[in-house]
């Protein structure tokens, strides 16, 4: 036995040497603090540098028109729920901007 260790026995005067370390923490991940999160992504969409941050550059080459968005859709009968390779095998026909498509859940 090393110096370091000590017999575990109901005489000791101390508390006896425990054999595993506690576990602490073992929820998955770190604890979500929002007003940290608020803080670090405030400078990406507002700010005192507003004008010149990632909000202000988003949508300035936002481009919508058919030469750079083409939209197709073709609904699934009733309620099914096809698989992408059945889907696929069907005839497409052009959507446009502001289309509603269905129910939003199902």
């Amino acid at each position: 036995m090393s110096s370091r260790q000590r017999p575990l026995d109901s005489t000791a005067t101390s508390p006896p040497v425990r054999q595993f370390y506690p576990e602490f923490g073992v929820g998955p991940g770190a604890k979500w603090i929002k007003s940290l999160t608020n803080d670090r992504t405030g400078g990406f969409t507002g700010g005192r540098y507003s004008d010149l941050n990632l909000s202000a550059v988003l949508f300035t080459e936002r481009k919508d028109d058919k030469n750079h968005v083409e939209l197709k859709v073709w609904s699934a009968p009733g309620r099914s729920k096809p698989s992408f390779k059945e889907a696929m095998t069907n005839e497409f026909v052009p959507a446009k901007k502001g289309q509603n498509f269905g129910p939003s859940c199902m």
